[in-house]
């Protein structure tokens, strides 16, 4: 239940799920319109991460600023992307290497909607961590 203008929902469980619209005015009371079925998840939303265990981000949720703590030092050359859930890369950053410590990562709010994103961090081999966050 939301009466949020644009409202969303992160979705955990597999399956079928029905949306509900109830509009409401003062002028003419209340209409509803139940569609059955019309969502079908196959990937469940839920903050999960793979790969390595010396990377870890914070906050999440983020408001404007997102920070991935590395905990050791990363040679090889990376490349960091951020997607939405749709696929399309918002952000990329190539990184040569990295000591321990944060790196820092600041939002375009005017660019960047609110919503859940993935970060990809790969090296020239594989995926070495991947995330969802929130962008609130």
């Amino acid at each position: 239940t939301s009466e949020d203008s644009e409202p969303w929902h992160i979705y955990t469980d597999l399956g079928y799920y029905s949306v509900e619209l109830i509009a409401e005015s003062q002028n003419c009371g209340a209409d509803t319109l139940l569609i059955d079925s019309i969502i079908h998840v196959l990937n469940p939303s839920f903050i999960s991460t793979i790969g390595n265990q010396d990377i870890s981000i914070f906050p999440n949720p983020v408001k404007d600023k997102l920070y991935i703590n590395f905990n050791k030092n990363l040679n090889n050359p990376m490349l960091l992307n951020i997607y939405d859930l749709n696929g399309k890369i918002i952000a990329q950053k190539d990184i040569l290497s990295v000591a321990p410590g944060i790196l820092e990562l600041t939002f375009n709010r005017n660019k960047t909607q609110k919503g859940t994103y993935i970060l990809r961090i790969q090296n020239t081999e594989e995926t070495i961590f991947e995330t969802k966050f929130i962008l609130n």
